[in-house]
Parts: structure tokens; sequence; C-alpha cells
């Protein structure tokens, strides 16, 4: 057994069954020994960054590992993007890439040709990086590459193995050396507590919390998704029978119940903020509560609240100190509450506020294109899984989501909020679900990934395409004219513009429609008929749309504008 096989062996024990990459010459080895092996394929990227934004869509719609290969020097320089995307994200995501001369430091600018350090460069947003120049080294550093993607807060890891690593035989006897563990030190120098006595003193806690609070909320984030968490979220709700809301990102994780209110935010969901800025106790899960502290809105939001927060990152609990924060994995915090026998305080007064809130703000916020929107997800409903790219277009779609409530969950870069993502993750995510997927995407956004229509048309994958164009750099604009009050290379007598996007879904090899604005609900857009066709739809939309609601500097989380004084709840 070579090194490559080695590799690719190790990748099929973690059920990982589609690698993401484009060939370049040190890296050859790894892509025969993938096209040799029997239930692992290499799927051909046309850019390297987009190869790494499959493997994160793969990850996250898989709930394995991906894994993404690129070739030294330029093709894995050009995957750094993808890499911070899977840091930000908590996506476990294997990079590998091969080098034929080790970079070392020397006077000179440059030794070799293409070659680079990239473990220097890619280790503030990496969990592992990591140099193989030994055979010896190759397993070890393997499973400790999967190990710590797929432990505690997920993230991605980095191998750049020697070229001679991956044709020579392989040393099978290996085992897994300096493993990455949890401290067992507290920050007082004291011994940690078991996790079974932390789980137990959380649910003390959570208990005492709601037999004093009348309005507490939970407040989940994706790190319940992450931690394999949603089905036990889904019934501890319904045992505790409060009110819920999110992060924008986990939006999906409840949607389905009658007691999830909305996500939350500057751009969030009105009756979900309201029902947060009312709430007298937080039980914040999975969520990094991720508010600038020194933010006139927020900054001030958790001094009269109780607080309850659990995640797994001890990083992530230092903003509201002990006795509020418990570092551990939120699944077995939920499954300790599952477990004990215990009545909960019913609160109609407060579930009824709530659901008054709704009823207000149900239908305000909802623009044409949010309408248009919505006849679009109505017409997929075969669709498995709906990935967004960035900008104003992930707003519109978010209030469209909440309002029609698929069951198919929605990806979209939360944290890094990285433009032209989509298109790779939908191929990722297609590939690990291997059912149709829809998504949507900017006019801006598409055009950063649109090499990856390639891949679509080429292997005529089911992805729905849906392009919502209003011919202009949308959100950066709408920041421009509160700020600066110009036009500034975002619409096209700017600078900016759009292609013929009929056209390019011909030389690609996608069937093409056009809906105009207001026309989506008005019948059947030919969505659903497609089958198992690639297709791309362009919603035109207009250029001066702005995204509302937003919430301005200085008001509370219930202040969003614009204002609805008539509706406000006695």
């Amino acid at each position: 057994m070579t090194g490559a096989e080695l590799v690719v062996k190790k990748l099929i024990d973690e059920g990982i069954t589609d690698v993401f990459g484009v060939p370049g010459g040190v890296v050859l080895p790894l892509l025969y020994a993938l096209e040799d092996c029997e239930g692992i394929s290499p799927r051909l990227g046309y850019n390297e960054q987009a190869s790494g934004f499959a493997a994160i869509g793969y990850a996250q719609a898989s709930g394995r590992p991906g894994a993404a290969y690129a070739t030294r020097g330029p093709g894995i320089m050009n995957m750094l993007t993808a890499m911070a995307e899977a840091y930000y994200e908590s996506a476990p995501v294997v990079f590998l890439t091969a080098h034929a001369n080790a970079s070392k430091k020397s006077e000179r600018r440059t030794d070799y040709d293409q070659e680079t350090d990239i473990i220097s460069v890619a280790a503030s947003f990496t969990k592992y990086a990591a140099a193989v120049e030994k055979s010896s080294d190759l397993g070890p550093a393997l499973d400790k590459a999967i190990k710590l993607a797929k432990d505690g807060r997920k993230g991605p890891a980095l191998l750049d193995i020697a070229h001679k690593v991956l044709v020579n035989a392989a040393e099978l006897e290996c085992d897994l050396q300096d493993e990455i563990a949890l401290s067992d030190k507290n920050d007082e120098g004291l011994p940690e507590k078991s996790a079974g006595d932390k789980e137990d003193e959380a649910a003390a806690r959570f208990k005492e919390l709601l037999l004093k609070s009348k309005r507490p909320v939970f407040l989940i984030g994706d790190g319940v998704r992450q931690a394999g968490a949603v089905q036990v979220m889904r019934r501890i709700s319904a045992k505790c029978g409060i009110p819920a809301v999110s992060s924008r990102g986990a939006q999906d994780i409840l949607t389905g119940s009658e007691l999830y209110f909305g996500y939350i935010g500057s751009h969030g969901v009105r009756y979900a903020n309201c029902i947060l800025d009312s709430a007298d106790c937080v039980i914040a899960l999975g969520n990094r509560l991720s508010f600038p502290l020194e933010s006139e809105s927020y900054g001030h939001f958790f001094e009269n609240r109780e607080l309850l927060h659990i995640d797994i990152d001890p990083a992530e609990l230092t903003r509201f100190g002990k006795g509020r924060s418990f570092c551990m994995d939120v699944k077995s915090f939920l499954e300790k509450l599952s477990e004990e026998e215990y009545e909960y305080p019913v609160r109609k007064e407060w579930l009824s506020e709530c659901k008054r809130y709704k009823e207000a703000y149900r239908m305000v916020d909802m623009p044409v294109v949010v309408k248009d929107i919505i006849g679009l997800l109505e017409d997929c409903g075969d669709c498995r899984a709906l990935v967004c790219d960035v900008g104003n277009t992930e707003f519109w779609v978010a209030r469209a989501y909440e309002y029609l409530r698929p069951a198919a969950p929605m990806y979209v870069s939360k944290s890094f909020g990285t433009l032209g993502s989509g298109v790779g993750k939908a191929i990722g995510a297609y590939y690990a679900l291997r059912k149709p997927v829809v998504l949507i995407s900017g006019d801006q956004g598409l055009q950063f990934g649109v090499n990856e229509l390639m891949h679509i048309g080429k292997h005529k994958l089911p992805i729905r395409v849906v392009i919502v164009n209003n011919g202009a750099s949308g959100m950066i604009r709408d920041s421009e004219r509160r700020k600066h009050k110009a036009d500034v290379h975002t619409t096209d007598d700017t600078g900016y513009g759009t292609p013929d996007f009929e056209s390019l879904a011909a030389a690609y090899g996608l069937s093409y429609i056009c809906v105009e604005e207001g026309k989506a609900l008005e019948g059947r857009t030919g969505l659903a008929g497609c089958g198992g066709n690639p297709i791309l739809l362009e919603l035109k939309v207009d250029r001066d749309e702005e995204l509302t609601p937003y919430l301005p500097r200085g008001n509370k989380l219930s202040g969003q504008y614009p204002h609805y004084n008539n509706q406000i709840i006695e």
C-alpha cells in the first residue's frame, strides 16, 4: 500500500464517498488512488476554491467529514478562502495538498518554484495543520487531522504531504500520537469537574432559572446541529413548553415547531426580536452570543436578564462570566434534561404574548421579492437541501424560509460571509444526499463561482440554480447610500454589470427560465417540472429594492426600522 492509498483508505473508513479538487503534478498519486478505489470518487472542480466549498457543503449535508485536495503553490493558495470558511462555519473538512521540496527558511526569497510555507499561512484558521515528510508520520498525521476535524467544535485540518510519501510504501503499523486533548485544568488551576458533574450542575441551574423566570426563551445556534442534537432539541423544546428563537443560520432546526418564533438579529424577524427583547431569561444553546459588547443596541442586553449559556468551545464562554456559562456538549446537556422526570411550569400568558407578536408582524417586512422566493420554494418541494449565497439575497431567502418553513435544511455562509460560496456548496450537498438541491444566489455571488456551472451542466446534476438579479451589488449599495449617499461600483452606470444569464445557461448546458418580479406566485414557474435536469432560473428584481428591516444604531432589539407603531402589542 502506498501513502496515497493509505490516505484514501482513511477517508473511506470515515464514510467519505466524494473528494473534491483540481489535479496538479505533485498530487496526482492521490488522484490515481482515488480513481482506483471502490466506494469513493474524485470530483473535478474548475477552481480550487469552489472545490473547497463543495467539501464544506458535503460535510454540512452529510454529517460526515468532507475532503478536498489541491496541488502545491497557487493550487492550495486558491483553497485558503474555503479553509477559512470551514473554520468559521465549524465544518469538519480535511484539506490535502502535496509538495516536492519542503519550503525552508533561508535568506533567499524562494528556493523552489511554487513551493510555499502553506502550514504557517493556514495555521490561524485550521484546527490542525502539518507537513508530512516521512512515511512513518503519515498514518498518525491522518488520524490526528481527522480526529481534530470531528471532535469538539468541528473545523478544518490541513496536511501538506511530501510527494515521495504519497508514492512510497506506507507504514501501516501506526498509532495516534501526541493526541490533542482538552485541558484537565480550569482557569483557576483546579481539577476540572467530570462531564457528569458539569451536566448535573448545568441541569440544576436550568431548573432553578425556569422556576423563577416568567418569560424564558431558548436561543439556539448552529452548535445544536453541529452536536447532532436536533432531535433531542425538539423533544426538550416540547417538554419545556417555552418559546424558542434562533440565530439566522439555525432557523431550520426547529422549523416545524409551534414553539419556534423565528431568527433574531439586526435584520432578524421582527416578532423574534420582540420576543427576545421581552424575555427575562435566556437559555442559549450552541449559540456563540456574538453580540458586540460595545454595541449601543446589544452591549447591555444581558445585564438585567438571567442567562444560561451552553457551548462546546470554551473561548466562546468568556463574555458573561462564571455561573452563567458551561463548557460542555450541547447534546449531552439536552439528553440529561430528557432523561429526568420533571414537570416544567406552564406559562400560558407568555406563550400567548409570543403568539400575538407573531400574528401582528407575520406579514410585515414582506417585499415583492420575498413573496416571489416563497413561490419558487413552493415549486421545489422535492428538493432536499437549500443552499443560499450571501448578500441581500440571503436575507430575503431567510424571510421567505421563515414564512414557508419548508422541510429542507438551509445552508449559508453565516460568519465568514463568503460571497460566491453557494455554487460549490450546492454541488457538495448534492453528492452527500444524491437528491435535488436548490441554490439561490444573487447576480454578483453567482459570478464569483460561475465556473462550477460547468460541473453541474456536464454531469446533469439536479440542482435548480435561482439567480435573484437586481442588476446591482445590492447590500453594498444600501450601505453606500446610508453612509456616503453615492453609488460606487454597485450599479451598471457606476461600473458594476451582469451578463446575459440566458446565454450563460446555454453555454453551460442548463435549461433557462426567466421570471419577472411579482410573477412567481401567479402560477407554476417550471422548476417543479424540470425533473432531474439542471436548470437556471433568473428572477428579475427592481434594483432599488432595499433590505428591510434593519436595526438603527442605539435602538433596542425590538426597535427595527421601519417602525410599525400601529401594531405594537398592548
